[in-house]
Protein backbone atom coordinates (compact mmCIF):
# COMPACT_ATOMS: atom_id res chain seq x y z
CA UNK A 1 0.00 0.00 0.00
CA UNK A 2 1.42 3.42 -0.86
CA UNK A 3 2.37 5.54 2.10
CA UNK A 4 -0.28 8.69 1.95
CA UNK A 5 0.41 11.72 0.68
CA UNK A 6 2.01 14.36 3.09
CA UNK A 7 -0.25 17.26 4.16
CA UNK A 8 0.63 20.20 3.22
CA UNK A 9 -0.12 23.34 5.81
CA UNK A 10 -1.69 26.00 4.62
CA UNK A 11 -1.36 29.07 6.77
CA UNK A 12 -2.65 32.52 6.03
CA UNK A 13 -0.65 34.05 3.30
CA UNK A 14 2.22 35.68 5.49
CA UNK A 15 5.17 37.93 4.40
CA UNK A 16 7.62 37.20 6.91
CA UNK A 17 10.78 34.49 6.46
CA UNK A 18 13.64 33.48 8.14
CA UNK A 19 15.59 36.16 7.13
CA UNK A 20 13.54 38.22 8.97
CA UNK A 21 14.66 36.89 12.34
CA UNK A 22 17.38 36.59 14.25
CA UNK A 23 17.92 33.27 16.16
CA UNK A 24 19.11 34.49 20.17
CA UNK A 25 18.73 31.11 21.75
CA UNK A 26 17.06 27.88 22.42
CA UNK A 27 13.85 27.47 24.35
CA UNK A 28 13.08 23.90 23.97
CA UNK A 29 13.03 20.41 21.76
CA UNK A 30 11.39 17.73 20.82
CA UNK A 31 11.26 14.62 18.51
CA UNK A 32 10.32 16.62 15.21
CA UNK A 33 10.38 20.09 16.31
CA UNK A 34 12.60 23.21 18.11
CA UNK A 35 11.45 25.90 19.90
CA UNK A 36 13.88 29.07 19.46
CA UNK A 37 13.62 32.80 21.26
CA UNK A 38 13.98 35.12 18.06
CA UNK A 39 14.32 38.80 17.56
CA UNK A 40 12.02 40.00 14.49
CA UNK A 41 14.30 42.45 13.02
CA UNK A 42 11.16 44.73 11.96
CA UNK A 43 10.25 46.21 14.85
CA UNK A 44 13.31 43.97 17.42
CA UNK A 45 10.59 42.01 19.35
CA UNK A 46 11.07 39.39 20.71
CA UNK A 47 9.04 36.18 20.32
CA UNK A 48 9.18 32.37 20.24
CA UNK A 49 9.21 30.55 16.67
CA UNK A 50 8.26 26.76 16.83
CA UNK A 51 10.04 24.86 13.62
CA UNK A 52 8.56 22.00 13.07
CA UNK A 53 10.06 19.53 10.51
CA UNK A 54 6.82 19.40 9.01
CA UNK A 55 7.17 17.01 5.96
CA UNK A 56 9.22 14.11 8.38
CA UNK A 57 6.25 14.02 10.75
CA UNK A 58 4.39 10.99 10.73
CA UNK A 59 0.54 11.41 9.40
CA UNK A 60 -0.74 11.45 12.75
CA UNK A 61 1.51 14.36 13.65
CA UNK A 62 1.23 16.22 10.63
CA UNK A 63 -2.42 16.64 11.85
CA UNK A 64 -1.67 17.56 15.49
CA UNK A 65 0.69 20.12 13.96
CA UNK A 66 -2.22 21.45 11.80
CA UNK A 67 -4.09 21.34 14.66
CA UNK A 68 -2.39 23.52 16.70
CA UNK A 69 -1.99 26.11 14.10
CA UNK A 70 -5.51 26.30 13.15
CA UNK A 71 -6.34 26.52 17.66
CA UNK A 72 -3.51 29.38 18.03
CA UNK A 73 -5.31 31.32 15.23
CA UNK A 74 -8.57 31.17 16.37
CA UNK A 75 -8.51 32.06 20.50
CA UNK A 76 -8.04 35.71 21.25
CA UNK A 77 -7.38 35.99 25.15
CA UNK A 78 -4.77 37.09 27.51
CA UNK A 79 -4.47 33.68 29.56
CA UNK A 80 -4.27 31.79 26.03
CA UNK A 81 -0.47 32.16 24.42
CA UNK A 82 -1.14 34.47 21.45
CA UNK A 83 -0.01 33.44 17.86
CA UNK A 84 1.41 36.48 16.31
CA UNK A 85 1.81 34.52 12.85
CA UNK A 86 2.93 31.99 10.56
CA UNK A 87 4.83 30.71 7.49
CA UNK A 88 6.46 27.89 5.86
CA UNK A 89 9.66 27.80 4.25
CA UNK A 90 11.33 24.83 2.79
CA UNK A 91 10.08 21.47 4.56
CA UNK A 92 9.62 23.84 7.80
CA UNK A 93 6.32 25.29 9.48
CA UNK A 94 7.83 28.16 11.55
CA UNK A 95 5.29 29.18 14.03
CA UNK A 96 5.23 32.80 15.60
CA UNK A 97 4.13 32.93 19.07
CA UNK A 98 4.67 35.60 22.12
CA UNK A 99 7.13 35.11 24.47
CA UNK A 100 6.87 33.90 27.49
CA UNK A 101 9.11 36.19 29.55
CA UNK A 102 9.42 34.32 33.01
CA UNK A 103 10.13 30.41 31.51
CA UNK A 104 6.93 28.23 32.74
CA UNK A 105 5.20 26.93 35.60
CA UNK A 106 7.13 23.42 35.79
CA UNK A 107 10.68 25.13 35.90
CA UNK A 108 9.42 27.60 38.89
CA UNK A 109 8.36 23.78 40.55
CA UNK A 110 11.80 22.50 40.11
CA UNK A 111 13.77 25.40 40.97
CA UNK A 112 10.91 25.30 44.51
CA UNK A 113 11.79 21.71 45.16
CA UNK A 114 15.37 22.34 44.85
CA UNK A 115 15.53 24.96 47.00
CA UNK A 116 12.81 23.72 49.24
CA UNK A 117 10.69 27.00 49.28
CA UNK A 118 7.44 26.60 49.21
CA UNK A 119 5.49 29.22 46.49
CA UNK A 120 2.85 30.94 48.44
CA UNK A 121 -1.14 30.31 48.69
CA UNK A 122 -1.39 33.69 46.12
CA UNK A 123 0.57 32.91 43.59
CA UNK A 124 -1.23 29.37 43.89
CA UNK A 125 -4.59 31.40 43.65
CA UNK A 126 -3.10 33.37 40.98
CA UNK A 127 -2.22 30.54 38.80
CA UNK A 128 -5.73 28.66 39.22
CA UNK A 129 -7.96 31.44 38.41
CA UNK A 130 -5.62 32.81 35.25
CA UNK A 131 -6.02 29.34 34.30
CA UNK A 132 -9.37 28.72 34.60
CA UNK A 133 -9.70 31.77 32.59
CA UNK A 134 -7.77 30.74 29.88
CA UNK A 135 -9.75 26.98 30.04
CA UNK A 136 -12.89 28.90 30.12
CA UNK A 137 -12.33 30.58 26.76
CA UNK A 138 -11.46 27.56 24.74
CA UNK A 139 -14.30 25.58 26.69
CA UNK A 140 -16.56 28.50 25.20
CA UNK A 141 -15.41 27.81 21.83
CA UNK A 142 -15.38 23.73 22.61
CA UNK A 143 -11.90 23.12 22.40
CA UNK A 144 -10.77 20.51 25.20
CA UNK A 145 -7.16 21.57 25.88
CA UNK A 146 -6.15 17.51 26.94
CA UNK A 147 -3.43 18.32 28.22
CA UNK A 148 -2.83 21.08 31.12
CA UNK A 149 -0.10 20.91 33.11
CA UNK A 150 2.95 22.82 34.77
CA UNK A 151 5.14 22.62 31.16
CA UNK A 152 2.16 24.32 29.16
CA UNK A 153 1.36 27.04 31.64
CA UNK A 154 3.51 29.86 30.13
CA UNK A 155 4.70 32.97 32.83
CA UNK A 156 5.36 36.84 32.41
CA UNK A 157 7.36 38.82 35.35
CA UNK A 158 4.15 40.97 35.55
CA UNK A 159 2.48 37.62 36.77
CA UNK A 160 0.57 37.03 34.06
CA UNK A 161 -0.03 33.43 33.02
CA UNK A 162 -1.22 31.80 29.57
CA UNK A 163 -2.03 27.97 28.81
CA UNK A 164 0.34 26.87 25.91
CA UNK A 165 0.65 23.87 23.77
CA UNK A 166 -2.13 22.53 21.52
CA UNK A 167 -0.54 19.48 19.84
CA UNK A 168 -3.22 17.40 21.44
CA UNK A 169 -6.44 20.12 21.63
CA UNK A 170 -9.79 18.81 19.95
CA UNK A 171 -12.75 20.42 19.23
CA UNK A 172 -15.66 18.89 20.33
CA UNK A 173 -18.73 18.49 18.35
CA UNK A 174 -22.06 16.67 19.55
CA UNK A 175 -19.84 13.16 20.11
CA UNK A 176 -17.98 13.34 23.90
CA UNK A 177 -13.85 12.56 23.21
CA UNK A 178 -12.54 8.81 23.60
CA UNK A 179 -8.96 9.15 22.38
CA UNK A 180 -6.13 8.37 25.50
CA UNK A 181 -3.77 11.13 25.12
CA UNK A 182 -2.15 13.77 27.14
CA UNK A 183 0.17 12.94 30.12
CA UNK A 184 -0.53 10.07 32.21
CA UNK A 185 0.03 11.93 35.56
CA UNK A 186 -2.66 14.55 35.24
CA UNK A 187 -5.02 12.59 33.66
CA UNK A 188 -8.37 12.52 34.84
CA UNK A 189 -10.06 8.62 35.50
CA UNK A 190 -12.27 8.96 32.42
CA UNK A 191 -9.15 9.02 30.22
CA UNK A 192 -7.51 6.42 31.89
CA UNK A 193 -10.83 3.73 31.79
CA UNK A 194 -10.72 5.07 27.74
CA UNK A 195 -14.25 5.93 28.56
CA UNK A 196 -15.99 9.08 26.60
CA UNK A 197 -14.76 12.15 28.29
CA UNK A 198 -15.39 16.07 27.89
CA UNK A 199 -14.39 19.25 28.62
CA UNK A 200 -14.49 18.32 33.00
CA UNK A 201 -10.83 16.11 32.01
CA UNK A 202 -9.18 19.78 32.02
CA UNK A 203 -10.57 20.52 35.01
CA UNK A 204 -9.09 17.16 36.99
CA UNK A 205 -6.07 18.30 35.09
CA UNK A 206 -5.94 22.13 36.59
CA UNK A 207 -6.59 20.53 40.00
CA UNK A 208 -3.39 17.98 39.55
CA UNK A 209 -1.20 21.44 38.94
CA UNK A 210 -2.63 23.31 41.56
CA UNK A 211 -1.83 20.31 44.04
CA UNK A 212 1.72 19.77 42.52
CA UNK A 213 2.32 23.75 43.05
CA UNK A 214 1.29 23.30 46.92
CA UNK A 215 3.14 20.23 48.02
CA UNK A 216 5.88 20.41 45.03
CA UNK A 217 4.94 16.87 43.97
CA UNK A 218 2.04 15.87 41.39
CA UNK A 219 -0.62 13.93 43.72
CA UNK A 220 -1.19 10.57 41.76
CA UNK A 221 2.67 9.96 40.79
CA UNK A 222 4.14 6.49 41.03
CA UNK A 223 7.08 4.41 39.86
CA UNK A 224 5.46 2.93 37.24
CA UNK A 225 2.39 3.70 35.32
CA UNK A 226 0.39 0.26 36.87
CA UNK A 227 0.65 2.57 40.23
CA UNK A 228 -0.12 5.69 38.84
CA UNK A 229 -3.56 4.39 37.47
CA UNK A 230 -3.98 2.52 40.68
CA UNK A 231 -3.70 6.18 42.51
CA UNK A 232 -6.12 7.97 40.50
CA UNK A 233 -8.57 5.20 40.12
CA UNK A 234 -8.87 6.11 44.02
CA UNK A 235 -8.73 9.91 43.50
CA UNK A 236 -7.56 10.30 46.95
CA UNK A 237 -4.83 12.55 47.75
CA UNK A 238 -2.93 13.57 50.89
CA UNK A 239 -3.27 17.35 52.43
CA UNK A 240 -1.21 19.66 51.59
CA UNK A 241 1.68 20.61 53.92
CA UNK A 242 0.71 22.68 56.82
CA UNK A 243 0.04 26.60 55.98
CA UNK A 244 -2.58 26.29 53.05
CA UNK A 245 -5.83 27.21 53.86
CA UNK A 246 -8.96 25.00 54.14
CA UNK A 247 -10.21 27.16 51.01
CA UNK A 248 -7.27 26.01 48.61
CA UNK A 249 -7.76 22.23 50.06
CA UNK A 250 -11.59 22.83 49.32
CA UNK A 251 -10.77 23.57 45.94
CA UNK A 252 -8.83 20.53 44.66
CA UNK A 253 -11.09 18.35 46.57
CA UNK A 254 -13.84 19.49 43.98
CA UNK A 255 -11.35 19.79 41.33
CA UNK A 256 -10.11 16.35 42.09
CA UNK A 257 -13.54 14.36 42.16
CA UNK A 258 -13.35 10.91 40.46
CA UNK A 259 -17.23 11.55 38.63
CA UNK A 260 -16.39 14.39 36.30
CA UNK A 261 -19.97 15.72 36.93
CA UNK A 262 -19.55 16.97 40.06
CA UNK A 263 -15.81 18.79 39.38
CA UNK A 264 -15.79 22.31 39.32
CA UNK A 265 -16.03 24.23 36.39
CA UNK A 266 -13.64 26.69 34.56
CA UNK A 267 -16.54 29.30 34.74
CA UNK A 268 -17.13 28.38 38.40
CA UNK A 269 -13.85 30.79 39.15
CA UNK A 270 -15.24 33.96 36.95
Amino acid sequence: TPNPKPQTPNPKPQTPAMQDYQILGVLGEGAYSTVFKVKRMTDFKELAMKQIMFTTLPERDQKNALNELRLLGSVQHENVVKMESCFYEGQTLCILMELADNGDLSQKIELAKQTGKRFSEQFIWSIILQTAAGLRELHKLGIAHRDVKPANIFLWKSGRAAIADFNVSKVMKRDPLQTQTGTPIYASPEVWACKKYGLEADLWSLGCLAYEMAALVPPFDGPDLDSVHARIKLAMTTPLPPGYTTQLQSILHRLLRKDPSSRLTASIFS
